[in-house]
């Protein structure tokens, strides 16, 4: 029985796994997730047979779609020049989330601190988490990388 995903991840496959990975955790410890689930589709779709998940009539029917649907929100994670605002796949997934009730989460293994934590903007208050609090934490996501982004569009 597939496990239905809490957050629906949206990224570039040539970032660094290692990153991936790190955003995920932060995003899942700063949303006091104990047992969270996300959809990557690296590794939910049958790669060697990608063409049939994906070559349909409407998008609607395609495991992305399906899996976003399910899920809580999308996760935007941003590696270090912001790929994902260049890719059709990404596009749709934030358009996705934006235009419905999902949430829309942006994580980056950058930060504006410069240190090894990953910086995440959420798009509502955390758990137990005061706005000035919030105001703090999404300080050390790194903006010029979110315009240079937003610029690709």
């Amino acid at each position: 029985c597939p496990t239905r995903p809490t957050w629906y991840t949206s990224h570039w496959w040539g970032a660094s796994v290692l990153d991936f990975i790190a955003c995920c955790e932060r995003h899942a410890k700063l949303r006091l997730l104990s047992d969270p689930s996300y959809w990557i589709c690296a590794y939910a779709n049958r790669q060697h047979s990608l063409d049939e998940e994906i070559n349909v009539d409407d998008l609607k029917d395609t495991s992305f779609y399906k899996a976003m649907t399910d899920a809580v929100g999308v996760l935007l994670i941003l590696d270090r020049e912001a790929t994902p605002f260049q890719r059709m796949w990404c596009a749709f997934e934030i358009y996705k989330a934006i235009t419905t009730e999902q949430k829309l989460d942006l994580a980056s293994a950058r930060s504006s601190a410069g240190d090894d934590e990953p910086a995440v903007i959420t798009e509502d208050l955390l758990p137990n988490e005061p706005q000035r609090a919030k105001m703090v934490r999404e300080k050390r996501f790194p903006h010029d990388l979110l315009l240079e982004g937003i610029r690709q569009l």
